[in-house]
Order: structure tokens, then C-alpha cells, then sequence
């Protein structure tokens, strides 16, 4: 007649928690190439959708709860035995599939993302010309609209929280998960480029221990709905002093972007 309270149980005779998942992936893709007023263009629109479902066999702690509260025949015993030469794994007298089975539940997670991009470039490799050689250009704009869906089981999202006889609640209703809302976002993002490459030194020039020296100069800039505005440099050298003897140096500088998960998901 002694209260017992139980600090920590794995339910082992549940057996193992099993995992599904299906992954659905669909991409779009087409482009068109071509010259326009002495320039070469490329451009291209993409659609792509990818849908996660990520299943979940495991224990209600209502039902749990319930399934140790009655009085009968189909009460969940606790008190079954373990295997004493391997008690953190087996269970030599587990309580029947008639009494587990009905605290089983399936949870689920869905996820999905879509993306619709659309570019333009132009390049062209004879835009001007120094003594050096022939000046190269390259340049292009691009959209982007990025959406996702987090969508959660309802044992998961709040719908169904988990009560405890004392009152207190966990917030998740499954053993093993912990509770996280439904979440969605999505972002439209603009971006641009221009790129030159720039022979300062060619070979005709007779320079003495600089046969070749060539710039590369570009940068690009983003520009995230409801985020910032970013614009990022870069700068390269190739120079050859002799023939069969290169040096190559680059300065440039990057930026990434929170996703959209990092921005809309709570939890």
C-alpha cells in the first residue's frame, strides 16, 4: 500500500521504435540559348518540389498513462521482469501485444519545399581590347522564390498535449519527441553579377618577367525579401613570368544567408 513513484522507464517490451520514410522529388527544367547584339546569351527557369513524410511507431503517453491506470487484466504491469544477463535490452516476461498494442500510435512529420528560379546571362569575350589582349565580360540576374511547410502530427504540434495525473504537462503526447509547432515560410530573392576579365600583360608585349598577368574583377549582390541587401567583391591574378610557371592569387569575400527553417521555425 506503499506509493511507488518511478523516476525513469523504458517501456522495452514495446519493442523498437520504427522509422519510415518516403521522399517524393519532381524537378522542371528549361532554357534557351542564343547570340543578341554581339553577345552570347544563355537562360533558363527551374521548378523543383521535394515532400519528406517521416513516420514514427511509437507510445501515446495518454494512452500509456491510461493503459497503467486500470485495474484489470489489460492494465500495463511496469513490474515485468528484465533479463538479468542483459537488463537494459530484453525483457524475459513482458506484458502481452493485447495490452501493448492499444498505447501505439503512428506520428508523423511532413515536410516540403519548393523552388521556382529563373536567370539571364550575357557574355561575350571581345568586349574592347588593351595591348594586353581582348577584354572579357560576363553578366546575369537571377529570381528565386523559395517556399517550405513543416507540417507536424497532431501528438506533436499542440494539438494533443499529454496530461499527467499531478497536472503537469510535457507539451508532446509521444515518449521520445519532443514538442515542435507546424511552421512555414517563404522568400523571393534578386540577385546580379558582372564579371571582367582583363589581360594587363600579354606575351606580345615583351615585358621582361612577365610574360602574362591577368585580372579577374567581379561581384555580385543579393538582394532577400524581408532580410537585407548584400553586395560581395572578388578579385584574381594569374601571372606567368615564364612559360610553363604560373602564380595565382584571389581576394574575395562570401556571405550565406539564413535558410528559411532558420527563419520561420519556432522551436
Amino acid at each position: 500500500g506503499v506509493p511507488i513513484e518511478l523516476i525513469d522507464y523504458r517501456p522495452v517490451d514495446a519493442g523498437p521504435l520504427v522509422v519510415n520514410v518516403r521522399n517524393d522529388t519532381m524537378r522542371f527544367l528549361g532554357g534557351f540559348r542564343g547570340e543578341i547584339f554581339g553577345f552570347d546569351f544563355d537562360s533558363a527557369a527551374l521548378y523543383s518540389r521535394a515532400r519528406t513524410r517521416d513516420s514514427m511507431r511509437t507510445i501515446s503517453l495518454t494512452k500509456f498513462q491510461e493503459a497503467l491506470s486500470r485495474t484489470d487484466a489489460t492494465a500495463y504491469n511496469p513490474f515485468n521482469g528484465g533479463d538479468p544477463l542483459n537488463p537494459g535490452r530484453f525483457d524475459s516476461t513482458p506484458n502481452p501485444r493485447s495490452v501493448i498494442n492499444p498505447f501505439m500510435v503512428d506520428i508523423y512529420r511532413i515536410s516540403t519545399t519548393e523552388l521556382a528560379m529563373a536567370d539571364f546571362k550575357l557574355s561575350k569575350n571581345d568586349l574592347f581590347n588593351l595591348p594586353g589582349g581582348r577584354v572579357g565580360l560576363a553578366a546575369g540576374v537571377e529570381f528565386r522564390h523559395e517556399t517550405f511547410a513543416d507540417n507536424r502530427d497532431p501528438r506533436l504540434d499542440g494539438t494533443i498535449v499529454f496530461t499527467a495525473l499531478d497536472g503537469s504537462s510535457a507539451g508532446s503526447d509521444t515518449i521520445g519527441a519532443s514538442p515542435t509547432p507546424d511552421s512555414g515560410g517563404s522568400r523571393d530573392t534578386i540577385s546580379g553579377f558582372l564579371e571582367l576579365a582583363v589581360p594587363v600583360v600579354g606575351p606580345d608585349m615583351n615585358v621582361p618577367l612577365i610574360r602574362s598577368l591577368d585580372l579577374q574583377l567581379a561581384g555580385r549582390v543579393e538582394a532577400y525579401q524581408g532580410f537585407s541587401t548584400v553586395a560581395k567583391p572578388k578579385v584574381a591574378v594569374s601571372w606567368y613570368p615564364i612559360p610553363n610557371l604560373q602564380f595565382r592569387g584571389s581576394w574575395s569575400q562570401g556571405f550565406r544567408a539564413p535558410n528559411l527553417p532558420q527563419l520561420f521555425v519556432n522551436g
